[in-house]
C-alpha cells in the first residue's frame, strides 16, 4: 500500500484523520506478524496482540533525566486489570 490513514478522538471529543502517503512514491513491503516482532524488538506485534509488562520494563524505558514515579504509580495495576 502507498497510503495509510491514522485517526486520533481527543479527550475533548476532537476527532483528527490523517492520511499519510510514502515519500518515495513506493508501495510498503509486506510483513507479517513474526516479521514486525522482529524488527520491533519485543518478538510479537502489539498491533495484533496485547502483553502486558512488568515493573522492570516499564522501568527500562522510563527516562533517566526526566523520570516521574507518580506517572507511573498505578499504571501497572491499571494493565494488569484490564488483562
Amino acid at each position: 500500500t502507498r497510503h495509510c490513514l491514522q485517526h486520533n478522538l481527543g479527550l475533548g471529543g476532537a476527532v483528527v484523520v490523517t492520511v499519510y502517503r510514502r515519500a518515495d512514491g513506493q508501495a510498503a513491503p509486506a510483513m507479517d506478524s513474526a516479521a514486525v516482532g522482529e524488527a520491533n524488538g519485543l518478538g510479537y506485534n502489539p498491533a495484533v496482540e496485547a502483553r502486558g509488562f512488568t515493573r522492570e520494563q516499564a522501568e527500562g524505558v522510563m527516562s533517566r533525566r526526566a523520570r516521574s514515579d507518580w506517572a507511573l504509580q498505578d499504571t501497572l495495576d491499571k494493565v494488569e486489570a484490564r488483562f
